[in-house]
């Protein structure tokens, strides 16, 4: 709410300009509020409330002055005393859409953009299946008939949850500015039960990792040669799309990847941020992609907004590991193959979770500078071709 600050002799004050067809209504043209606080912080929340509570009085203005001009259309005194009480309280209350936007103008500040699509997505189908209805008028009932609709559409329990989270956020949101609304009717929905009905992705073998090197590694084009960038390297496909030049650095024949957050793509846990080794076949398609794009992202045809991107070029990926493995296999299945590659080869346990950017287990794990880049180079040049680990 930085617009509505001012600051004189280090405190601040909160100012607002009065709308022109509200001026005739206030003693001045500006409304000027002394916070007592030298903290932007501070300053910051306050500003936020007397923004909505000014917000809200001027809705209710204008409602008054718009009801004043509607009264002379209805006959009798209580015919029209019930016009003006009926029309005043919809004209001053939050629709839905306004409500998200409110809330988004807010909890968005530093989020990444799935936080704002998801939103948007989980209001627009709550808006379609019981009308764009206020927040001081939306019930049990309406959150019922939400969650009766997504079961007819045979949405999943987890899917529905995560609706339900958001709508009750919102809400939540406009109760903590000290607007009177009723209970929150999002809250405690009962829900079916999640079905445990998905089968486990399953490790590639070595064999079929052995095939897609074969039918790949020699192909010209962007998406092939990220399949060989996450052939040997164990990266989420998250990971391996919003890779940047700048992250990469040569050892040899050899590459690492300082994996860290980046504008493009966020990462999924704290044990994510990591040092990536890159050999064999993978080390001469990241090369092939750098001779290319020497700077920025590495697969620009895909790098932007990735975590945006994710499911469509994962829907690509594995059309084509069906085509060349059959049913079953995925491109997070070479991940899970990482993982039981270097369990093989007797690499330490320890070694594995810093690879794989994996939870680490045990107190000792915190202990220390962890590996060098010579070392991981090391412990996965054993589930490649002899050689391809060296370091000159």
């Amino acid at each position: 709410m930085a617009a509505y600050l001012m600051q004189k002799r280090g405190f601040y004050y909160f100012t607002r300009k009065v709308p022109l067809d509200l001026i005739d209504l206030h003693t001045s043209g500006r409304i000027q509020i002394a916070l007592r606080t030298k903290s932007r912080k501070e300053a910051g929340m306050l500003a936020t409330f007397l923004n909505a509570e000014l917000e809200k009085k001027w809705r209710e203005l204008r409602a008054e002055v718009s009801t004043r001009q509607l009264v002379r259309f209805f006959k009798g005194q209580e015919a029209k005393q019930d016009a003006v009480e009926s029309l005043s309280a919809k004209l001053t209350e939050t629709s839905f859409k306004e409500a998200a936007a409110g809330y988004l103008r807010e909890r968005a500040i530093g989020r990444d953009q799935r936080f704002t699509v998801s939103t948007n997505r989980t209001i627009s189908r709550y808006v379609e299946v019981t009308g764009n209805v206020s927040l001081e008028r939306s019930s049990r009932e309406h959150a019922l008939k939400f969650r009766e609709d997504m079961i007819s559409r045979g949405f999943s329990p987890s899917t529905m949850k995560r609706h339900f989270a958001i709508l009750a956020a919102v809400y939540a949101f406009f109760e903590d500015t000290g607007a009177a609304l009723p209970k929150n009717p999002f809250r405690r929905i009962a829900l079916p039960q999640e079905p445990n009905l998905r089968r486990p992705r399953r490790p590639l073998t070595e064999e079929e990792i052995q095939v897609l090197e074969e039918r790949f590694s020699s192909r010209d084009d962007e998406l092939s040669r990220l399949i060989m960038l996450l052939l040997h390297t164990g990266m989420r496909l998250s990971e391996g799309l919003g890779v940047l030049a700048e992250e990469c650095r040569p050892i040899g024949q050899n590459f690492i990847i300082q994996l860290a957050p980046n504008e493009l793509r966020r990462l999924k846990t704290a044990s994510s941020r990591r040092i990536v080794p890159v050999l064999g076949v993978s080390a001469r398609a990241l090369r092939n992609q750098l001779a290319l794009h020497p700077t920025g992202p590495v697969f620009p045809k895909y790098a932007t907004q990735p975590d945006m991107k994710r499911v469509t070029v994962s829907q690509l990926l594995n059309s084509r590991f069906k085509v060349a493995l059959g049913s079953g296999a995925t491109v997070h299945g070479l991940r899970h193959a990482f993982r039981d590659r270097l369990r093989a080869a007797e690499v330490p346990s320890e070694a594995v979770d810093f690879l794989g950017g994996w939870a680490r287990r045990g107190v000792g794990a915190s202990y220390g500078d962890g590996y060098s880049a010579e070392q991981l180079i090391s412990y996965v040049s054993r589930i490649l071709p002899c050689g391809c680990g060296t370091v000159s």
